[in-house]
């Protein structure tokens, strides 16, 4: 593909993208058309678990993906990691825990914000393995 059709390609993508999420204006990122997505298949009083790049807890740019959080959803839990390494990957995340609101309700509760300075792999490694067989019944 030369580049005036892949350029073309991305123009006609990216059209796309704006015509169906709302998270999709100026300078985003996929992680926030994926909370979005995440919102609108969640069934009311659903819950929903994800990790997301921690970015979108403070970027500008993810402005439009925290609204929409906090106006369809009722956050339970934040937890930021910082530079914290979770996973063998070059990035930093968080996750978020949350409840899709019914049509009319508001959110009721308190929302909890874990701010994670360090993380010891060795801990973190023995506390899954602990969990996992506790959940296999070893």
């Amino acid at each position: 593909m030369n580049h005036a059709s892949r350029a073309g390609a991305t123009a006609f993508f990216n059209s796309l993208l704006e015509r169906v999420f709302v998270t999709a204006k100026g300078r985003y990122d996929f992680s926030s058309l994926f909370v979005e997505q995440a919102l609108n298949i969640l069934g009311s009083n659903g819950v929903l678990g994800l990790v997301v790049p921690n970015r979108v807890f403070i970027n500008k740019n993810a402005q439009i993906t925290r609204t929409i959080l906090t106006e369809h959803s009722e956050l339970k839990v934040i937890v930021d990691f910082g530079s914290a390494k979770v996973f063998d990957a070059d990035a930093y995340v968080g996750c978020i825990i949350a409840r899709k609101l019914g049509q009319t309700e508001r959110a009721r509760s308190l929302l909890r914000v874990i701010k994670v300075r360090s993380i010891d792999s060795e801990f973190l490694t023995a506390d899954l393995l602990e969990a996992q067989n506790a959940d296999v019944g070893e």
